[in-house]
């Protein structure tokens, strides 16, 4: 959501089945006042809906039933959603988790309270400071966020897994015999197993297995309500959901029955979840972080279509401290490391005649050009007046090795490393040692995400939409064109 209030597009949430009890406004917790702001807020969804030319039945929730959801939503309040502070909305969606009959609903729920907020600004109902706002709109993008990326990061949270001792390990693997006593043999089990599934029940199935590993994730959440859980992040369908209930059930059992899963129990309750062998949890985890990036898991998590805007500012060796010397650029999620060094370097009307490397200062993860040397280089669409990246500069020739740790910039886009506003990449050009993997001597441009757009089909990329200096941006822009011809 955005930092300061304004109007959401309806129905962000799909389409509604109605909201939790049914009850109408005048069983919500609060009496008389809450009636009338319920009343109040459906007059203006409607013309909300008006505005932007959106109906009902078309994925957008109906006037009814979005306020049937708020109805049940402040009934579990006690009424105090009237004025949606942080804290509220916090207590609120921790009560939602716990309703079996609204947890499955999440995404409606959201929908309900984002548009809900929106109301409460725009009407004055709710007089609360930008800072309050601020606050309450965290909470939303916080859950939606949590809601939808849940399978990734638990996959994530598989870099936290203890190393286990080698000779735990070994007997570890060699008492789990259907893996064939090696930690290859376990991935291509376990990867076996996937493949004769559903996609929602591997991913649930994965996300299991997560917590197998690490058993501190989602800490009193059974099996039953992880899957749950995920299958409301997937937004999965009822149909979709029974679909996958078969092959799930059969794979697990097949799991525990084969020694890779056990049963524990869950704190407090009499439900059960599955844990893993201690001396399997490395190798577990490995098996998971593997098979779900062949399974495409954990790329670029932007919608198809969706803009980043970044600001690229010059710093490092090369460049002086004032005045600072920046470009406020826009690229499609999609785009590769590739197309974003074409465009930094015409950007800034370098020529492209050095080495160059793009690195993540906090991982220390490196992105270098690949086939530049001796004469081999790859194709870039054409474009009038670009030529391959790196060529006249030393590379990575083409079927040379990457120096470890690196890979090949082409291979990655740009949304999978630039996520959330404040995320940062270093692009360096220039120096020695670029190639190599030392420290560079050359210019270094910090690039950083500043927002993240709505997919828009007419938005043609990259373009510059500000800059430092006097240059007109239109003319910085101009030279970002054929790229866009691409």
């Amino acid at each position: 959501m955005p930092k300061k209030r304004k109007g959401g597009t309806p129905g962000g949430g799909g389409a509604s089945r109605g909201g939790g009890s049914g009850a109408s406004p005048r069983g919500a917790a609060g009496g008389a006042a809450v009636t009338a702001t319920l009343l109040q807020f459906g007059r203006w969804y409607q013309r909300h809906l008006d505005d932007s030319g959106s109906a009902p039945g078309d994925g957008h929730a109906s006037g009814d039933d979005i306020r049937a959801m708020l109805t049940t939503l402040f009934d579990l309040s006690g009424g105090r959603l009237r004025s949606p502070r942080a804290e509220v909305l916090e207590t609120l969606l921790d009560r939602v988790e716990d309703d079996d009959g609204l947890w499955p609903r999440l995404p409606e729920v959201l929908d309900a309270l984002e548009h809900y907020l929106d109301f409460a600004v725009e009407s004055g109902s709710w007089d609360a400071s930008d800072d309050e706002i601020d606050a309450s709109d965290e909470v939303l993008a916080v859950a939606s966020e949590s809601a939808g990326g849940m399978l990734v990061t638990l996959i994530e949270a598989m870099d936290d897994v203890d190393d286990v001792e080698p000779v735990n390990e070994r007997v570890a693997l060699q008492a789990f015999a259907a893996g064939g006593g090696t930690a290859e043999g376990v991935a291509d089990y376990i990867d076996a197993a996937l493949a004769e599934v559903t996609d929602l029940a591997a991913e649930r199935v994965l996300g299991l297995l997560c917590v197998a590993a690490l058993p501190e994730l989602l800490p009193g959440r059974s099996t039953e309500r992880i899957v749950a859980m995920l299958d409301v992040a997937v937004g999965a369908g009822d149909a979709e959901r029974r679909d996958a209930d078969a092959a799930t059930h059969a794979v697990l059992e097949r799991f525990e029955s084969d020694g890779l899963l056990r049963a524990g129990a869950v704190a407090g309750s009499d439900e059960q979840r599955l844990e893993a062998a201690p001396g399997l949890r490395g190798v577990l985890a490995d098996a998971v972080v593997d098979i779900a990036d062949a399974r495409g898991l954990l790329g670029n998590p932007h919608a198809p279509g969706s803009g980043l805007v970044v600001t690229a500012t010059v710093i490092g060796a090369g460049a002086s401290s004032e005045p600072s010397v920046w470009r406020r650029l826009v690229f499609a999620a999609d785009t590769d490391l590739g197309g974003v060094h074409l465009a930094v370097q015409l950007a800034f009307e370098w020529d492209d005649e050095h080495p160059h490397r793009f690195r993540v200062e906090e991982t220390d993860e490196l992105f270098l050009s690949v086939g530049a040397r001796g004469g081999e280089s790859r194709s870039w669409g054409g474009a009038p007046g670009i030529g391959a990246p790196g060529v006249g500069a030393p590379g990575i020739g083409v079927g040379d090795e990457l120096p470890e740790g690196a890979e090949d910039e082409l291979e990655v886009q740009l949304g999978e490393l630039l996520v959330e506003p404040g995320d940062e990449l270093d692009y360096e050009y220039d120096g020695d040692d670029v190639i190599e993997g030392g420290g560079s001597s050359g210019v270094r441009v910090r690039i950083r995400l500043e927002e993240v757009l709505e997919p828009d089909a007419q938005l043609v990329l990259p373009r510059c939409v500000a800059s430092s200096g006097e240059q007109p941006v239109e003319e910085i822009d101009g030279l970002l064109t054929p790229l866009r011809l691409r």
